[in-house]
């Protein structure tokens, strides 16, 4: 089931006979932003990791089953992470665990010297120390 059929079907549980209810009310229930809605609805776009946490909070956890996250409490679900850290990067960071999750430990070995070696190339071509801003 895509995101799309699944939050198709919920609002129509939702409105449970009164047609009255709107989308606008839908969306307002679920605590996102109609548009992020309307989007997801119609398959242009998926919702982001802190969405997801939303909607399971009003429609439950098989969101996450749709989406392809993982449950909190769930394998790799919980990730210690710095306060400063963005939920948009730490929702790719869950999708690339439940990704790896099918590599071979080989596979998974390569992919984290790979990015390691990402890492070393951008601190060189960018030093985020105070005293090199100061002389830029």
């Amino acid at each position: 089931m895509t995101i799309k059929q699944y939050l198709d079907d919920e609002y129509w549980k939702w409105q449970s006979g009164d047609r009255k209810k709107t989308l606008i009310q839908f969306a307002e229930y679920l605590g996102v932003e109609y548009g992020a809605l309307t989007s997801w609805m119609s398959g242009i776009r998926k919702p982001k990791y802190e969405n997801v946490v939303k909607l399971a909070e009003k429609l439950g956890p098989d969101v996450y089953d749709t989406t392809g996250f993982a449950r909190p409490g769930a394998p790799g679900s919980d990730l210690s992470v710095p306060p400063d850290f963005s939920p948009g990067v730490l929702g790719r960071l869950r999708q690339l665990i439940l990704w790896m999750k099918d590599l071979t430990e080989e596979e998974r070995l390569t992919v984290l010297e790979e990015a390691l070696q990402y890492g070393k190339r951008r601190k060189r071509v960018r030093p985020a120390t105070a005293e090199h801003n100061k002389r830029v």
